[in-house]
């Protein structure tokens, strides 16, 4: 009975090493993936634009804000505007 206990425990050492080793060589085997993919650095830089163009974009903006006129302080007072005979002038002026 103690042998057949001993070889039960060498049969389970070995069968450990075993996996032990099976485990570390498929951990540490190169990758196909990265074997395959071999970049030429003379092209590196046209591969990254042609991936990164189409994310190139152009925004423009344009706001129409409510600004007084620095030159007539007082045009929006119809006193002022009666007195000086000023014509009506719009208040909104493009700004970009």
């Amino acid at each position: 009975m103690v042998l057949l206990r001993h070889r039960g425990q060498d049969m389970m050492e070995k069968r450990l090493i075993f996996f032990f080793f099976l485990i570390s060589s498929l951990i540490f085997l190169p990758s196909h993936t990265q074997a395959e993919r071999v970049i030429d650095l003379s092209t590196a830089i046209v591969e990254v634009a042609k991936k990164a163009i189409p994310a190139v974009v152009h925004i423009e903006v344009t706001e129409r804000k409510e600004v007084p006129n620095p030159f007539l302080p007082f045009q929006t007072d119809p006193f002022f505007r009666r007195f000086f005979g000023l014509p009506n002038m719009p208040k909104k002026f493009k700004q970009e």
